[in-house]
């Protein structure tokens, strides 16, 4: 021992420093500073059996170190342009997809993008959780090009519709009863012809008016519902940036 250099023995002791300071910090909890303390006693130039532990116990904290990965849009689309602090340290000046590591527990995350408030957002990390995804929105998207009002229902076509079939059905009834009422005088042997011919003619002429007016308002409800069918499908022309389409 006393052949070996001084700044050899140093070089040994500061590796056992940093293992035994990477397990107390691993058994607290602090993940992130147990590797830093691990990735120091596990360098070649620290003596092998120190080495070998210190590599097998960051591989452990690897496994338990949970790690969340931050996506962000800006009115809709995706950006870069974010700063990322966590409990007070600025970690990202822009996003670049990967998963960063933190402690388990809580932790404060504020977003910023240059021309929209700030947002902030605490989560709770579980030991060994990977790749959390969190979202983060800026801005509102742009509204979709409004859609014209749907055309208001065909009245006027339902209202003919009636009509038409009101009129079919006093002209079946008229009709039928001047035809009953020639084949009565008929059978009758004191038949007044002047009176049935009369009341014949007025049920006839009833029967055709009825008639004329259905047909009449079945020509004005087929073309209310020809018009209706025509406007079904309207919608506003124009440009949707949401979208990035023209809409006819």
């Amino acid at each position: 021992m006393l052949l070996v250099p001084a700044s050899a023995r140093a070089d040994a002791a500061s590796c056992v420093a940093a293992s035994d300071a990477g397990q107390k910090l691993r058994d607290e909890g602090h993940l992130l500073e147990s590797r830093a303390e691990l990735a120091t006693c596990a360098h070649e130039d620290c003596p092998a059996p120190v080495r070998g532990d210190c590599v097998q116990w960051m591989e452990d904290v690897d496994r338990r170190l949970p790690t969340i990965v931050i996506a962000a849009t800006a009115a809709g689309r995706d950006t870069r342009d974010v700063r990322v602090t966590i409990d007070g340290a600025l970690v990202k000046t822009t996003l670049d997809g990967g998963a960063i590591p933190l402690d388990p527990g809580e932790h404060h995350l504020r977003y910023e993008h240059a021309g929209d408030p700030p947002s902030e957002e605490t989560i709770v990390l579980r030991e060994g959780e990977k790749d959390r995804a969190l979202r983060v929105r800026f801005g509102v998207p742009p509204a979709p090009l409004p859609l014209a009002p749907p055309p208001r229902p065909p009245v006027l076509a339902y209202a003919m519709t009636g009509v038409a079939g009101a009129g079919l059905v006093s002209f079946a009834i008229f009709a039928i009863a001047g035809y009953s009422t020639i084949q009565v005088c008929k059978n009758e042997l004191n038949c007044d012809v002047p009176s049935h011919r009369s009341e014949t003619l007025a049920e006839f002429v009833v029967a055709d008016v009825s008639l004329g007016i259905g047909l009449i308002a079945a020509g004005i409800a087929t073309w209310a519902f020809i018009q209706h069918a025509s406007h079904k499908h309207a919608r506003t022309v124009g440009f949707d940036p949401a979208r990035a389409a023209f809409v006819f």
